[in-house]
């Protein structure tokens, strides 16, 4: 069993299209609608894996009902607060050449009260589902700074209740639920700089640097993972560290890739494997979403197809 957090979901829309053309009317080839926000889509997929979860959301409004319909449509096991102001839309533009152009709203205001119904919602469902509670997944962005504190303070309840907390978020919203000292975190390269206060970090950066970074992390995160995309992983933690080389494939959508790796990762652990066991099949599952156009949509079967095709190494 896996308790989620979407603090920030939204109607996560997709436009198919040959090419963007500022100024022009561009006729849609395909359009695809999901609830969007990353812990939705790590929900997703453990959804396709089997796992047993919950996810909390926020929503609001009119736009909300559409987030609603779309979490039960594909069968996610969902909790929400309701908000007085209405959840968010994100419209993507994907073109033929895969190129991308996203226009995301900014999430709604959050009450005083709303977040602290969705404190006490988080609570009551970790103590219902404590005695099977493999993890708790707290993912993606704050919809305003009045939930920055709310992160940390899940975070804190969690870890007091002796449930393992992987947290993938960015900027404060990371800071703040890495003072928890949480089980994982999962950056990317811009959220590690970002984490870091150190811009310098960069996609050249060599491996041993990166190493280096993540392994100044183990003392707020007893595991550290960098996702670098096509080139893989990278993994620190106390007992070594690790780099996930992902199978070659024909990439059609990354969108949702990230999600899907934790998503992987956490079914790894509801397995009781080890850290190698859980980031081969994050990798595979990563890999499986890149591998075609629905995000987070991946099946058991594609992602298993690839767990013999993923290398690991260990570095330390």
């Amino acid at each position: 069993m896996v308790l989620i957090t979407t603090l920030n979901p939204c109607i996560e829309k997709t436009l198919f299209v040959p090419q963007y053309q500022k100024g022009r009317i561009i006729k849609v080839k395909k359009v695809k609608v999901i609830a969007g926000g990353k812990g939705n889509n790590v929900a997703r997929v453990l959804n396709h894996l089997g796992i047993k979860h919950v996810v909390l959301n926020f929503l609001g409004g009119h736009y909300g009902n559409i987030i609603e319909d779309c979490l039960k449509k594909d069968k996610i096991d969902y909790r929400a607060v309701w908000t007085a102001h209405p959840s968010r839309t994100v419209v993507t533009v994907l073109e033929k050449d895969l190129k991308q152009t996203a226009f995301a709203e900014p999430g709604p205001k959050i009450l005083d009260a709303e977040k602290q119904a969705m404190h006490s919602l988080f609570q009551k469902t970790l103590q219902t589902y404590k005695h099977g509670l493999k993890a708790v997944v707290l993912s993606g962005s704050v919809p305003d700074q009045n939930c920055i504190s709310l992160v940390q303070e899940m975070a804190a309840y969690a870890k007091s209740n002796a449930v393992k907390v992987l947290l993938d978020s960015s900027g404060p919203a990371l800071r703040a639920g890495l003072q928890s000292k949480p089980f994982l975190i999962k950056p990317n390269i811009k959220e590690l700089g970002d984490l870091l206060q150190n811009p310098a970090i960069g996609e050249n950066e060599s491996q041993t640097m990166l190493l280096e970074h993540l392994q100044s992390l183990n003392d707020s995160a007893d595991i550290a993972v960098l996702t670098l995309g096509q080139r893989g992983a990278l993994v620190s933690s106390k007992t070594g560290c690790y780099k996930a080389i992902p199978p070659l494939i024909d990439t059609i959508n990354p969108i949702g890739s990230g999600d899907s790796f934790m998503a992987g990762y956490v079914y790894g652990m509801e397995k009781g494997m080890d850290i190698p066991g859980c980031l081969t099949l994050a990798t595979a599952a990563g890999s499986a979403n890149a591998a075609m156009w629905d995000a987070a949509s991946c099946s058991k079967s594609q992602i298993m197809d690839l767990v013999d095709k993923v290398e690991i190494k260990k570095l330390a």
